[in-house]
């Protein structure tokens, strides 16, 4: 925890309880990651859940593909209306409400 200022290391949102902390591998075990303390980061439970076997830089590049997705279907452009009827109204809906947490989290 100390090593990530408790927060999350792959959203970066603040982790005030402990039972909302995973102990995550930096590199996965099934890319060859040991298990020892110089392997592991906090994490909160959904994203380590949502990471599964992805290295955390494939989460973060996922995540903010999903923040640029959202923000062109807000901007109602070309794309963004391809993105909105796509994945449908829930899909948005979901993204908002993760943005949200991840704005309420940060500083």
């Amino acid at each position: 925890m100390q090593k990530t200022g408790w927060r999350c290391h792959v959203c970066g949102r603040r982790i005030i309880l402990l039972e909302n902390v995973d102990i995550d591998h930096i590199r996965p075990r099934v890319h060859g990651g040991q298990d020892d303390e110089g392997n592991y980061l906090a994490s909160c439970k959904r994203c380590n859940a949502l990471r599964g076997r992805l290295h955390h830089s494939e989460i973060k590049e996922a995540l903010a593909f999903g923040k640029w997705a959202l923000q062109e279907i807000h901007k109602q452009s070309v794309i963004g209306i391809q993105l909105a009827n796509l994945y449908g109204k829930k899909w948005v809906t979901q993204q908002e409400r993760i943005m949200q947490a991840s704005k309420k989290g940060s500083p």
